[in-house]
């Protein structure tokens, strides 16, 4: 079986959705709303994010470039 069958009729999840880009979402939507946040709880996240896009545009660079 590969699909763990759900009691309830709410449909399909996805894991990778459920865990990392909703919650990221939320947070985005959260920031443009103005919402109230401290600093030294975003900084980590947001630092991380930013080493992700800068390590993205690096690899889509070098392969442009072979």
């Amino acid at each position: 079986m590969n699909v763990l069958p759900p009691n309830k009729n709410y449909g399909r999840k996805d894991a990778y959705f459920s865990m990392v880009l909703q919650p990221l979402e939320w947070i985005t939507k959260s920031l443009r709303m103005g919402d109230c946040w401290l600093l030294d709880d975003l900084a980590p996240l947001v630092n991380r994010c930013r080493a992700l896009v800068d390590a993205f545009d690096d690899r889509m660079k070098a392969v442009k470039n072979d």
